[in-house]
């Protein structure tokens, strides 16, 4: 909306930006949000891993150990109240990291191993 007093004293042209700049610093503005993003989830997983890992208990698994592991599914067919919750025995074969190994069940040497989260297995005492 004009007004008169804008007839004896015009206003500037305002400084727009050209299209091609805006799209630009947009992209810059969303790199710079998305690797902000990013080291906020980094710091965030490294903090909530080592609460984690304050909190799990046993020592490592070697191989060679003898473990029981815990089966959280009933066998099918077979009432929930009569559900073994753990199994074994099975031996270490390979350890990958601090948190997954490779098992193999002793009642049957001929079955393949099977890699388990260190959450499963309890040594076997």
């Amino acid at each position: 909306m004009r007004i008169p007093a804008d007839m004896d004293h015009p206003h500037p042209a305002p400084d727009g930006l050209l299209s091609s700049v805006y799209v630009i610093q947009s992209g810059e503005r969303l790199i710079r949000s998305h690797q902000l993003a990013r080291r906020q989830l980094q710091a965030e997983h490294r903090r909530q891993k080592e609460y984690y890992d304050k909190s799990t208990y046993g020592s490592p698994l070697e191989p060679g150990d003898r473990v029981w592991l815990r089966s959280d599914q009933a066998d099918p067919g077979l009432p929930a109240k009569f559900h073994r919750a753990w199994r074994g025995p099975y031996e270490v074969c390979e350890v990958f990291s601090a948190s997954t190994s490779s098992i193999l069940t002793l009642r049957d040497p001929n079955q393949r191993p099977f890699t388990v989260h260190l959450d499963r297995p309890k040594p076997d005492t």
